[in-house]
């Protein structure tokens, strides 16, 4: 390869080479780092390719998320030039803990330095020019690409961003949360050469300008003495390095009926040509093998299980549904080659049974085909295990939901006259003396559970049995005690004889409960009914206030007064929604939209709140399925009713004059 100079040297002061750089040229950037120019750009910005992978597998980013890269312009014309500014917007907008792709880059937006994520036409370009480069970066410690999958900086939409397939030299669409490679690529632009007018120059050479290019067929040492107007002077040498040019050999390739013209070739069919590129006192041999690549079409056929993704022949595929799929991708090679792959699926469905069963504490638990050990914490824990169906050898899940009853533990403490037996609570204790206390335990089985219980007395033998009665009593009323009604509030005792000739000392604590009031305000709007707690009122037709008195009884039996303050409204112009969604769906209920009926707690028809919405809903897999309006969704994808299980809405909506956004989740079930 030829090298052109420009050489300028200031004593004490500044020496500086500045050359046209060239595809293949090896950069070292200011932190060390190097690339390889694999494009070149005379007085701009070069682009140069990092020597190695950045990250061998990671995601692109959040798939519920429109970075809006680039201009309208750009998106619509997806072969865009702007990886710099795409990675960007990726670190500006993503969050860098989520280790997506851009957070592996450290490009400078001010300083122009650091290592981008190519866009589509710079990877194209890269290509382009790996045949040059492949010996260059090997050459100084790098590696070729590890990968089949890389992704671009540019982004399609909300969920797929653009991803180069090497087995195809294509670019294509791909979900945003898949996992690909990625190789960085960065700028270089030449030095300019700045020098002292004030000075007077004299090379070695017999030139007198200040800077001088050469090209030196061997190494040559160059020499300039630089001269003030005071005649003080100074004198500086740069030796230049004349290496042999060695052969270069190119691989590359064209689509059928296209003429190769790089490098000085003009060749149309596929087989190894050579010439001898000739510059200066400087020539070397280049070799290219060239490859004529034809328009095809392939159909690729494959069994796989629901659930699963297909990556074969260079795809990722995720199909949601079992049965019969078929996908059809189309490539624009790097040279134009058109060609069109067809993958058809026989997605074999995957089941999931589950069981609840119960089983006493620190017990095993062998049963349906489980093999437990001793389960030591009440509670419900849950297990699962896989197995083959017959038919398709897909997974079946089993899940087993089981409930340990915990050990039932009572403990009674009772008194009881001396010398005198004791016969409650299945308890047999003969006569004790005063002063005694007894315990006793009994180990019985839960007629609920039929697990172990124990109940423990703890029975004191005394002379004086203490009972205490806690009461409440409404206003006006009584309760009878000590021979008499008591109506106030406080403690009475009172002494009697207990059975076995010893003293009863009863104790009453006397509550008297006042009524309860609450006072209720609600509202609800015109030609609506009003039906909640506890209240049921007609459609209302015209615009009042509305006071309501509902008689209850509290949880003591006492009188409770609600009162009901209810106002209705007209409609409002802009009406603030309070947005509730139904959480299951059936598609085969005639009644099934992803809205159901009162699901707005303000009473207001669903457009008249809400106006125009949106619903976008996805798959477990962050897969979109499909995005619908006013009409709702009504559990199918494509016509037909969707699998059973859960999916992901976000639902966007203006609330009054404010936009909002509102994501869960909704159950599809099959009856």
């Amino acid at each position: 390869m030829i090298q052109k100079y420009i050489l300028i040297l200031f004593l004490l002061f500044a020496s500086q080479v500045a050359g046209a750089v060239q595809i293949g040229d090896v950069i070292t950037n200011r932190d060390g780092s190097k690339g390889v120019v694999f494009h070149a750009v005379p007085g701009g910005f070069n682009l140069i390719v990092a020597l190695n992978d950045a990250v061998a597998s990671c995601q692109w980013g959040d798939t519920n998320t429109d970075l809006n890269i680039g201009t309208l312009t750009t998106k619509k014309n997806i072969w865009d030039y702007n990886g710099s500014l795409n990675t960007t917007f990726m670190q500006q907008k993503q969050n860098p803990s989520m280790g997506y792709a851009a957070s592996y880059m450290n490009f400078d937006g001010f300083t122009g330095e650091g290592w981008f994520i190519p866009s589509d036409g710079e990877w194209l370009m890269l290509l382009g020019a790996w045949g040059i480069i492949s010996p260059i970066v090997k050459a100084n410690g790098g590696t070729d690409f590890i990968a089949n999958e890389y992704w671009t900086s540019s982004e399609k939409d909300q969920a797929f961003a653009r991803m180069m397939i090497l087995n195809y030299r294509s670019i294509y669409n791909s979900a945003k949360n898949n996992n690909a490679a990625v190789r960085a690529i960065g700028l270089y632009q030449e030095p300019q050469v700045t020098y002292d007018p004030t000075l007077s120059y004299l090379w070695n050479t017999g030139n007198t300008d200040p800077y001088i290019t050469v090209s030196p067929a061997q190494t040559t040492t160059y020499t300039v003495t630089a001269t003030s107007s005071a005649g003080c002077g100074a004198t500086a040498s740069k030796t230049i390095i004349v290496n042999n040019v060695s052969g270069q050999t190119i691989t590359d390739s064209i689509c059928q009926g296209q003429t190769y013209t790089k490098h000085g070739f003009t060749e149309t069919a596929a087989g190894t040509y050579n010439r001898t590129i000739t510059q200066g006192s400087c020539s070397a041999p280049i070799t290219l093998n060239l490859k004529v690549n034809p328009t095809y079409q392939k159909t690729f056929q494959d069994n796989i299980c629901l659930g699963k993704s297909y990556t074969g022949n260079g795809l990722h595929i995720t199909p949601t549904q079992s049965g019969n799929f078929s996908q059809t991708f189309y490539y624009a090679s790097l040279l134009g080659c058109d060609s069109t792959v067809t993958v058809k699926l026989d997605v074999k469905p995957s089941y999931e049974t589950k069981l609840y069963d119960t089983i006493c504490v620190n017990n095993a638990y062998t049963k349906n085909d489980f093999s437990l050990p001793v389960q030591s914490i009440p509670g419900t824990h849950s297990y699962s295990r896989s197995l083959k169906t017959k038919t398709g050898g897909c997974d079946s899940i089993i899940v087993l939901n089981l409930w340990v009853n915990k050990k039932i533990e009572n403990i009674i403490s009772d008194q009881v006259c001396p010398n005198k037996a004791y016969n409650r609570y299945n308890f047999n204790i003969a006569p004790q003396t005063l002063g005694t206390t007894v315990t006793d335990t009994k180990h019985l089985v839960s007629k609920v559970t039929g697990c172990d219980s124990t109940v423990t007395l703890n029975l004191q033998v005394t002379n004086t049995i203490t009972k205490i009665i806690d009461k409440d009593i409404c206003a006006g009323g009584s309760y009878f005690f000590k021979g008499k009604n008591m109506t106030v509030a406080g403690t009475y005792k009172d002494t009697l004889m207990a059975s076995g000739g010893c003293d009863s000392i009863v104790t009453l604590n006397l509550t008297l409960r006042k009524p309860d009031k609450t006072d209720l305000h609600d509202t609800i709007y015109l030609n609506n009914a009003y039906n909640k707690n506890g209240f049921s009122l007609p459609i209302q037709s015209a615009v009042n206030n509305i006071i309501k008195t509902l008689n209850l009884h509290n949880r003591y039996g006492c009188d409770s007064i609600v009162t009901l303050n209810l106002s209705v409204r007209d409609y409002p112009a802009n009406p603030p929604c309070d947005v509730k969604l139904s959480t299951i769906i059936d598609p085969s209920s005639k009644n099934n939209n992803l809205f159901g009926v009162n699901n707005f707690t303000n009473g207001l028809p669903l457009t008249d709140c809400l106006g125009n919405y949106s619903i976008t809903i996805f798959n477990r897999y962050g897969q979109l399925i499909t995005t619908v309006g006013t009409e709702g969704w009504n559990g199918r994808v494509r016509g037909k009713p969707a699998d059973a299980g859960v999916y992901y809405y976000v639902l966007e909506y203006t609330s009054g004059n404010e936009k909002k956004q509102l994501k869960g989740t909704v159950e599809v079930i099959k009856k």
